[in-house]
């Protein structure tokens, strides 16, 4: 059992620069879906972290009496969060 388990682990290639040519060889062909993927990745998570800041602000400011106008804007800004998080 431990001869099968050496003979495993010699096909494996352990270095980097080579793992990473194969897989730039095969994921080069669809580079502008990767791209595309890549620059989704980052608007959800600035949308994401975005969200949780204007939930805080909500909490902290929105219910007060006199913020009648804050709840508007506040509604509207998570709104808009919202369909860019659901477009990337």
């Amino acid at each position: 059992m431990a001869k099968n388990i050496k003979k495993i682990n010699e096909l494996i290639p352990s270095d980097f620069k080579y793992l990473f040519d194969r897989l730039f060889k095969y994921t080069w062909q669809y580079k502008f879906l990767l791209f595309f993927s890549l620059f989704s990745l980052v608007i959800y998570s600035l949308t994401n972290a975005a969200f949780l800041s204007i939930i805080k602000k909500i909490t902290d400011h929105a219910f007060s009496p006199d913020s009648t106008s804050k709840q508007i804007k506040f509604a509207l800004m998570l709104f808009s969060i919202m369909i860019v998080r659901a477009l990337s």
